[in-house]
Protein backbone atom coordinates (compact mmCIF):
# COMPACT_ATOMS: atom_id res chain seq x y z
CA UNK A 1 0.00 0.00 0.00
CA UNK A 2 2.98 2.56 0.82
CA UNK A 3 4.80 1.66 -2.73
CA UNK A 4 1.60 2.25 -4.73
CA UNK A 5 1.14 6.15 -2.87
CA UNK A 6 3.48 8.68 -4.49
CA UNK A 7 6.10 10.64 -2.86
CA UNK A 8 4.93 12.89 0.22
CA UNK A 9 1.19 11.66 -0.75
CA UNK A 10 0.72 9.82 2.76
CA UNK A 11 2.09 13.12 3.91
CA UNK A 12 -0.61 15.44 2.59
CA UNK A 13 -3.38 12.88 3.68
CA UNK A 14 -2.35 12.48 7.02
CA UNK A 15 -1.25 15.58 8.10
CA UNK A 16 -4.70 17.20 9.34
CA UNK A 17 -4.89 18.34 12.67
CA UNK A 18 -4.93 16.19 15.29
CA UNK A 19 -3.31 13.32 13.13
CA UNK A 20 0.34 12.03 12.99
CA UNK A 21 1.85 13.25 9.76
CA UNK A 22 4.15 10.23 7.85
CA UNK A 23 7.32 12.94 8.66
CA UNK A 24 6.64 13.44 12.21
CA UNK A 25 7.84 11.37 14.93
CA UNK A 26 5.20 9.17 16.08
CA UNK A 27 4.93 7.76 19.45
CA UNK A 28 5.77 3.80 19.48
CA UNK A 29 2.80 1.61 19.36
CA UNK A 30 2.85 -0.96 21.81
CA UNK A 31 -0.69 -2.28 22.38
CA UNK A 32 -2.35 -4.46 19.73
CA UNK A 33 -5.22 -1.73 19.38
CA UNK A 34 -2.71 1.53 18.79
CA UNK A 35 -1.03 -1.11 16.18
CA UNK A 36 -3.90 -0.92 14.01
CA UNK A 37 -4.96 2.47 14.88
CA UNK A 38 -1.50 3.71 13.43
CA UNK A 39 -1.85 1.12 10.79
CA UNK A 40 -5.04 2.35 9.36
CA UNK A 41 -4.18 5.85 10.21
CA UNK A 42 -0.71 5.71 8.05
CA UNK A 43 -1.36 2.58 5.16
CA UNK A 44 -5.55 2.01 4.82
CA UNK A 45 -6.95 5.53 5.03
CA UNK A 46 -4.62 7.10 2.27
CA UNK A 47 -4.56 4.13 0.21
CA UNK A 48 -8.43 4.15 0.43
CA UNK A 49 -8.33 8.10 -0.58
CA UNK A 50 -6.11 7.32 -3.59
CA UNK A 51 -8.52 4.23 -5.01
CA UNK A 52 -11.60 6.62 -4.53
CA UNK A 53 -9.59 9.79 -6.33
CA UNK A 54 -9.23 7.23 -9.46
CA UNK A 55 -12.69 6.97 -11.09
CA UNK A 56 -12.78 3.54 -12.82
CA UNK A 57 -14.61 0.24 -11.93
CA UNK A 58 -11.56 -2.09 -11.00
CA UNK A 59 -10.64 0.39 -8.57
CA UNK A 60 -14.10 1.20 -7.12
CA UNK A 61 -14.09 -2.47 -6.06
CA UNK A 62 -10.65 -2.73 -4.90
CA UNK A 63 -12.20 0.77 -2.47
CA UNK A 64 -14.88 -1.02 -1.42
CA UNK A 65 -12.55 -3.99 -0.48
CA UNK A 66 -10.02 -1.68 1.28
CA UNK A 67 -13.05 -0.22 3.28
CA UNK A 68 -14.53 -3.65 4.45
CA UNK A 69 -10.99 -4.06 5.99
CA UNK A 70 -11.05 -0.90 7.54
CA UNK A 71 -14.14 -1.74 8.95
CA UNK A 72 -13.09 -4.78 10.82
CA UNK A 73 -10.33 -3.58 12.15
CA UNK A 74 -12.29 -0.42 13.18
CA UNK A 75 -13.82 -2.58 15.52
CA UNK A 76 -10.73 -3.47 17.71
CA UNK A 77 -9.65 0.40 18.00
CA UNK A 78 -9.39 1.75 21.66
CA UNK A 79 -12.20 4.24 22.65
CA UNK A 80 -9.86 7.35 22.62
CA UNK A 81 -8.88 6.88 18.53
CA UNK A 82 -12.61 6.38 17.59
CA UNK A 83 -13.11 9.75 17.10
CA UNK A 84 -10.13 10.78 15.06
CA UNK A 85 -10.75 7.91 12.54
CA UNK A 86 -14.60 8.84 12.74
CA UNK A 87 -13.60 12.43 11.44
CA UNK A 88 -11.29 11.06 8.63
CA UNK A 89 -14.67 9.14 7.60
CA UNK A 90 -16.98 11.60 8.22
CA UNK A 91 -14.03 13.77 5.63
CA UNK A 92 -14.69 11.20 3.17
CA UNK A 93 -18.50 11.66 3.55
CA UNK A 94 -18.23 14.94 2.60
CA UNK A 95 -16.70 14.40 -0.68
CA UNK A 96 -18.36 13.67 -4.09
CA UNK A 97 -16.88 10.94 -6.05
CA UNK A 98 -17.96 8.35 -8.34
CA UNK A 99 -16.81 5.27 -7.03
CA UNK A 100 -17.94 6.51 -3.29
CA UNK A 101 -20.86 7.11 -4.50
CA UNK A 102 -22.32 3.57 -5.42
CA UNK A 103 -24.20 2.41 -3.04
CA UNK A 104 -22.31 -0.69 -1.30
CA UNK A 105 -19.11 1.32 -1.07
CA UNK A 106 -21.40 4.34 0.43
CA UNK A 107 -23.23 2.18 3.22
CA UNK A 108 -19.40 0.52 4.38
CA UNK A 109 -18.52 4.46 4.29
CA UNK A 110 -21.52 5.83 6.27
CA UNK A 111 -21.78 2.35 8.52
CA UNK A 112 -18.28 3.52 9.57
CA UNK A 113 -18.68 6.57 10.12
CA UNK A 114 -21.94 6.04 12.82
CA UNK A 115 -19.92 3.15 14.51
CA UNK A 116 -17.29 4.94 15.63
CA UNK A 117 -18.88 8.55 16.24
CA UNK A 118 -21.40 6.19 18.19
CA UNK A 119 -18.20 5.13 20.28
CA UNK A 120 -16.02 8.16 20.24
CA UNK A 121 -19.32 9.57 21.90
CA UNK A 122 -19.95 7.63 24.65
CA UNK A 123 -23.22 5.55 22.47
CA UNK A 124 -25.04 9.03 21.15
CA UNK A 125 -27.29 8.98 18.38
CA UNK A 126 -25.64 12.22 16.69
CA UNK A 127 -24.15 10.50 13.55
CA UNK A 128 -27.45 8.87 12.74
CA UNK A 129 -29.51 11.27 13.32
CA UNK A 130 -27.34 13.45 10.72
CA UNK A 131 -27.77 10.69 8.47
CA UNK A 132 -31.37 10.21 8.58
CA UNK A 133 -31.70 14.25 8.09
CA UNK A 134 -29.67 14.07 5.11
CA UNK A 135 -31.89 10.88 3.63
CA UNK A 136 -35.33 12.60 4.56
CA UNK A 137 -33.86 15.52 2.53
CA UNK A 138 -33.32 13.11 -0.90
CA UNK A 139 -37.19 10.92 -0.28
CA UNK A 140 -38.31 14.23 0.64
CA UNK A 141 -40.44 15.07 4.15
CA UNK A 142 -43.43 14.15 5.51
CA UNK A 143 -46.25 16.31 6.49
CA UNK A 144 -46.86 17.30 9.95
CA UNK A 145 -49.10 19.03 12.00
CA UNK A 146 -46.71 21.74 12.78
CA UNK A 147 -45.68 21.91 9.05
CA UNK A 148 -48.03 20.64 6.61
CA UNK A 149 -46.96 21.52 3.35
CA UNK A 150 -43.08 21.73 3.70
CA UNK A 151 -40.73 22.91 1.52
CA UNK A 152 -38.08 21.40 0.10
CA UNK A 153 -34.34 22.26 1.15
CA UNK A 154 -32.48 24.01 -1.85
CA UNK A 155 -29.38 22.25 0.18
CA UNK A 156 -28.83 19.42 1.75
CA UNK A 157 -28.79 20.03 5.65
CA UNK A 158 -25.21 18.60 6.15
CA UNK A 159 -23.58 18.10 2.86
CA UNK A 160 -22.73 14.83 3.13
CA UNK A 161 -22.14 14.37 -0.90
CA UNK A 162 -22.05 10.71 -0.46
CA UNK A 163 -25.70 10.29 -0.03
CA UNK A 164 -27.76 10.88 -2.78
CA UNK A 165 -31.27 10.01 -3.94
CA UNK A 166 -29.82 6.79 -5.66
CA UNK A 167 -28.70 5.35 -2.19
CA UNK A 168 -30.37 7.17 -0.12
CA UNK A 169 -33.47 4.46 0.93
CA UNK A 170 -30.58 1.62 1.49
CA UNK A 171 -28.13 3.96 3.77
CA UNK A 172 -31.02 4.94 6.19
CA UNK A 173 -30.86 1.06 7.05
CA UNK A 174 -27.71 2.00 8.19
CA UNK A 175 -28.51 4.64 10.94
CA UNK A 176 -31.77 2.36 11.96
CA UNK A 177 -30.24 -0.27 12.48
CA UNK A 178 -28.07 1.88 14.85
CA UNK A 179 -31.02 3.03 16.66
CA UNK A 180 -32.58 -0.64 17.01
CA UNK A 181 -29.05 -1.35 18.31
CA UNK A 182 -29.29 1.33 21.21
CA UNK A 183 -32.90 -0.04 22.19
CA UNK A 184 -31.48 -3.09 22.88
CA UNK A 185 -29.14 -1.99 24.63
CA UNK A 186 -31.83 0.10 26.69
CA UNK A 187 -33.90 -3.25 26.87
CA UNK A 188 -31.16 -5.04 28.61
CA UNK A 189 -30.38 -2.07 31.15
CA UNK A 190 -34.29 -2.04 31.80
CA UNK A 191 -33.94 -6.54 32.40
CA UNK A 192 -31.25 -5.67 34.87
CA UNK A 193 -33.42 -2.87 36.81
CA UNK A 194 -36.42 -5.07 37.07
CA UNK A 195 -34.11 -7.52 39.43
CA UNK A 196 -32.14 -4.95 41.37
CA UNK A 197 -34.38 -1.66 41.80
CA UNK A 198 -36.97 -3.72 44.69
CA UNK A 199 -33.64 -4.23 46.43
CA UNK A 200 -32.51 -0.53 45.94
CA UNK A 201 -36.17 0.43 47.11
CA UNK A 202 -36.14 -1.43 50.26
CA UNK A 203 -31.98 -0.29 50.60
CA UNK A 204 -33.32 3.15 50.58
CA UNK A 205 -35.72 3.19 53.44
CA UNK A 206 -38.91 3.67 50.71
CA UNK A 207 -37.65 7.07 50.07
CA UNK A 208 -37.86 6.16 46.28
CA UNK A 209 -41.84 4.58 47.01
CA UNK A 210 -42.93 8.28 47.08
CA UNK A 211 -44.96 9.51 44.33
CA UNK A 212 -42.66 12.82 43.24
CA UNK A 213 -42.05 15.44 40.57
CA UNK A 214 -39.82 17.55 39.32
CA UNK A 215 -35.75 17.35 39.31
CA UNK A 216 -35.16 18.05 43.16
CA UNK A 217 -37.24 15.39 43.89
CA UNK A 218 -35.33 12.32 42.23
CA UNK A 219 -34.66 9.18 44.22
CA UNK A 220 -31.79 9.28 46.53
CA UNK A 221 -28.20 8.40 45.15
CA UNK A 222 -27.93 4.79 44.59
CA UNK A 223 -26.73 2.71 41.77
CA UNK A 224 -29.48 0.95 40.47
CA UNK A 225 -31.22 4.33 40.57
CA UNK A 226 -28.16 6.36 38.85
CA UNK A 227 -28.93 3.31 36.36
CA UNK A 228 -32.37 3.82 35.60
CA UNK A 229 -31.77 7.58 35.03
CA UNK A 230 -28.77 6.74 32.26
CA UNK A 231 -31.45 4.52 30.65
CA UNK A 232 -34.27 7.01 30.64
CA UNK A 233 -31.76 9.64 29.60
CA UNK A 234 -30.55 7.41 26.95
CA UNK A 235 -34.41 7.12 25.55
CA UNK A 236 -34.25 10.74 25.41
CA UNK A 237 -31.70 10.62 23.29
CA UNK A 238 -33.44 8.94 20.61
CA UNK A 239 -35.84 11.60 20.37
CA UNK A 240 -34.01 13.11 17.18
CA UNK A 241 -33.81 10.21 15.63
CA UNK A 242 -36.94 9.15 15.85
CA UNK A 243 -38.76 12.32 14.93
CA UNK A 244 -36.57 12.36 12.06
CA UNK A 245 -37.23 8.81 11.22
CA UNK A 246 -41.28 9.20 11.56
CA UNK A 247 -41.14 12.00 9.07
CA UNK A 248 -39.55 10.73 6.59
CA UNK A 249 -40.99 8.99 3.38
CA UNK A 250 -39.16 5.67 3.80
CA UNK A 251 -40.22 2.68 1.43
CA UNK A 252 -39.23 -0.66 0.97
CA UNK A 253 -37.04 -2.44 3.88
CA UNK A 254 -35.91 0.89 5.36
CA UNK A 255 -39.85 1.36 6.11
CA UNK A 256 -39.70 -2.24 7.27
CA UNK A 257 -36.52 -1.23 9.79
CA UNK A 258 -38.39 1.87 10.94
CA UNK A 259 -41.50 -0.16 12.14
CA UNK A 260 -39.39 -2.73 13.84
CA UNK A 261 -37.28 -0.24 15.74
CA UNK A 262 -40.52 1.84 16.89
CA UNK A 263 -42.02 -1.01 18.30
CA UNK A 264 -38.96 -1.73 19.97
CA UNK A 265 -38.83 1.71 21.29
CA UNK A 266 -42.68 1.63 22.84
CA UNK A 267 -42.13 -1.74 24.13
CA UNK A 268 -39.29 -0.10 25.99
CA UNK A 269 -41.33 2.55 27.27
CA UNK A 270 -43.59 0.31 28.71
CA UNK A 271 -41.22 -2.02 30.68
CA UNK A 272 -39.30 1.47 31.71
CA UNK A 273 -43.18 2.64 32.92
CA UNK A 274 -43.73 -0.56 34.59
CA UNK A 275 -40.77 -0.61 36.73
CA UNK A 276 -40.72 2.92 38.46
CA UNK A 277 -41.88 3.48 41.62
CA UNK A 278 -42.02 6.95 40.97
CA UNK A 279 -42.25 10.12 38.27
CA UNK A 280 -39.49 12.38 37.85
CA UNK A 281 -38.74 15.08 35.60
CA UNK A 282 -37.02 12.56 32.85
CA UNK A 283 -40.27 10.73 32.78
CA UNK A 284 -42.20 13.67 32.22
CA UNK A 285 -40.52 14.77 29.42
CA UNK A 286 -40.65 10.96 27.96
CA UNK A 287 -44.40 11.25 27.74
CA UNK A 288 -44.24 15.12 26.86
CA UNK A 289 -42.18 13.69 23.65
CA UNK A 290 -44.95 11.27 22.79
CA UNK A 291 -48.38 12.98 23.25
CA UNK A 292 -47.29 16.19 21.37
CA UNK A 293 -44.66 14.91 18.47
CA UNK A 294 -43.83 10.92 18.49
CA UNK A 295 -47.11 9.67 18.70
CA UNK A 296 -49.06 12.14 16.01
CA UNK A 297 -45.79 11.57 13.30
CA UNK A 298 -46.10 7.57 13.72
CA UNK A 299 -49.70 7.79 13.09
CA UNK A 300 -48.94 9.77 9.81
CA UNK A 301 -46.30 7.48 9.01
CA UNK A 302 -48.44 4.70 9.18
CA UNK A 303 -50.77 6.47 6.97
CA UNK A 304 -48.37 6.97 4.09
CA UNK A 305 -47.21 3.50 4.07
CA UNK A 306 -50.57 2.36 4.31
CA UNK A 307 -50.91 4.40 0.58
CA UNK A 308 -47.99 3.68 -1.27
CA UNK A 309 -49.12 -0.27 -0.12
CA UNK A 310 -50.57 -0.86 -3.21
CA UNK A 311 -47.45 -0.12 -5.35
CA UNK A 312 -45.35 -3.17 -3.57
CA UNK A 313 -47.82 -5.44 -2.91
CA UNK A 314 -47.68 -6.87 -6.31
CA UNK A 315 -44.08 -6.77 -6.45
CA UNK A 316 -42.59 -7.88 -3.40
CA UNK A 317 -45.78 -9.71 -1.44
CA UNK A 318 -43.39 -10.84 1.30
CA UNK A 319 -42.29 -7.58 2.51
CA UNK A 320 -45.74 -6.57 2.39
CA UNK A 321 -46.95 -9.34 4.87
CA UNK A 322 -43.68 -8.35 7.16
CA UNK A 323 -45.40 -4.52 7.13
CA UNK A 324 -48.51 -6.11 7.75
CA UNK A 325 -47.49 -7.77 10.77
CA UNK A 326 -45.44 -4.72 12.07
CA UNK A 327 -48.44 -2.24 11.73
CA UNK A 328 -50.66 -3.97 14.21
CA UNK A 329 -48.18 -4.48 16.55
CA UNK A 330 -46.92 -1.19 16.49
CA UNK A 331 -50.14 0.06 17.07
CA UNK A 332 -50.88 -1.94 20.41
CA UNK A 333 -47.92 -1.00 21.88
CA UNK A 334 -48.58 2.69 21.75
CA UNK A 335 -52.26 1.83 22.91
CA UNK A 336 -50.55 -0.02 25.27
CA UNK A 337 -48.27 2.51 26.32
CA UNK A 338 -51.24 5.12 26.55
CA UNK A 339 -53.39 2.89 29.04
CA UNK A 340 -50.54 2.11 31.39
CA UNK A 341 -49.77 5.99 31.24
CA UNK A 342 -53.88 6.41 32.34
CA UNK A 343 -53.08 3.54 35.49
CA UNK A 344 -49.69 5.45 36.58
CA UNK A 345 -51.50 8.78 36.57
CA UNK A 346 -54.22 7.38 38.84
CA UNK A 347 -51.05 5.63 41.37
CA UNK A 348 -48.77 8.84 41.44
CA UNK A 349 -51.61 11.34 41.59
CA UNK A 350 -49.58 13.21 38.63
CA UNK A 351 -51.30 14.11 35.50
CA UNK A 352 -49.90 12.04 32.42
CA UNK A 353 -52.65 12.40 29.92
CA UNK A 354 -53.25 16.22 29.69
CA UNK A 355 -52.26 16.47 25.90
CA UNK A 356 -53.99 12.95 25.16
CA UNK A 357 -55.74 12.81 22.05
CA UNK A 358 -57.42 9.78 20.49
CA UNK A 359 -55.72 8.13 17.62
CA UNK A 360 -56.93 8.42 14.27
CA UNK A 361 -54.73 5.94 12.90
CA UNK A 362 -55.44 2.01 12.57
CA UNK A 363 -53.72 -1.14 11.68
CA UNK A 364 -56.68 -1.82 9.45
CA UNK A 365 -58.34 -0.25 6.13
CA UNK A 366 -61.76 -0.88 4.26
CA UNK A 367 -60.48 -2.90 0.85
CA UNK A 368 -63.59 -2.50 -1.69
CA UNK A 369 -61.97 -5.10 -3.75
CA UNK A 370 -61.83 -7.93 -0.84
CA UNK A 371 -65.24 -7.11 0.03
CA UNK A 372 -66.54 -7.67 -3.27
CA UNK A 373 -64.80 -10.51 -3.51
CA UNK A 374 -66.50 -11.64 -0.15
CA UNK A 375 -69.53 -10.79 -0.78
CA UNK A 376 -69.53 -13.16 -4.47
CA UNK A 377 -68.26 -15.89 -2.34
CA UNK A 378 -71.08 -15.27 -0.16
CA UNK A 379 -74.26 -15.42 -2.60
CA UNK A 380 -72.05 -18.58 -3.55
CA UNK A 381 -72.48 -20.25 -0.33
CA UNK A 382 -75.97 -18.83 0.19
CA UNK A 383 -76.63 -20.82 -3.56
CA UNK A 384 -75.81 -23.95 -2.54
CA UNK A 385 -77.10 -24.02 0.99
CA UNK A 386 -81.05 -23.09 -0.86
CA UNK A 387 -80.40 -25.83 -3.19
CA UNK A 388 -79.85 -28.10 -0.51
CA UNK A 389 -82.90 -27.22 1.59
CA UNK A 390 -85.20 -28.13 -1.77
CA UNK A 391 -83.44 -31.32 -2.13
CA UNK A 392 -83.87 -31.83 1.32
CA UNK A 393 -87.79 -30.77 1.17
CA UNK A 394 -88.39 -32.94 -1.92
CA UNK A 395 -87.00 -36.16 -0.34
CA UNK A 396 -89.01 -35.34 3.27
CA UNK A 397 -92.25 -35.26 0.97
CA UNK A 398 -91.28 -38.74 -0.86
CA UNK A 399 -91.10 -40.28 3.07
CA UNK A 400 -94.72 -39.05 3.84
CA UNK A 401 -96.16 -40.38 0.86
CA UNK A 402 -94.78 -43.93 1.77
CA UNK A 403 -95.62 -43.41 5.34
CA UNK A 404 -99.15 -42.72 3.85
CA UNK A 405 -99.80 -46.03 1.98
CA UNK A 406 -98.22 -47.73 4.73
CA UNK A 407 -101.69 -50.42 6.27
CA UNK A 408 -103.33 -49.71 9.55
CA UNK A 409 -102.06 -51.72 12.56
CA UNK A 410 -98.12 -51.86 11.09
CA UNK A 411 -95.16 -51.84 13.08
CA UNK A 412 -94.16 -48.36 11.84
CA UNK A 413 -97.35 -47.20 13.23
CA UNK A 414 -97.68 -48.45 16.34
CA UNK A 415 -94.36 -47.42 17.32
CA UNK A 416 -94.97 -43.64 16.06
CA UNK A 417 -97.90 -44.07 18.97
CA UNK A 418 -95.89 -44.63 21.78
Amino acid sequence: AAAALPAGAAASLTSRPGRVGAGAQAAPCTTPAGVISEAMRSCLEPLFVRLVADDTAPTAKEAEVCMRIIRALGVHLPAEACQDHADWALEQCHRQTGPCCMTGLARSLVAHWIALSSRGQAGLTTSATTVLEEVRHHMCQLPTDDDPDPEPLDQAPHSLLTIHEANANAIAIIALDQLDGVVTDVERALVVLKRVLPAAKGASGGAAAQPTQGESALPPQHPAFELERATLQRMLDLEPALLTCTTTQLAGSSAEHALRCLEKFYRALGSAFTIASSMNHLHERIVELHWQRLSRNIYQFLSYQAQNEQEYSGVDRKRTKREVRLVPALVFRIEQFESLLVRISKKFKVDLTTEMRRSTARDFRINLSKIEEIEKENEEALAQSKSKKRRGKGKAADDDDADAEMPSGSPEEVDDDE
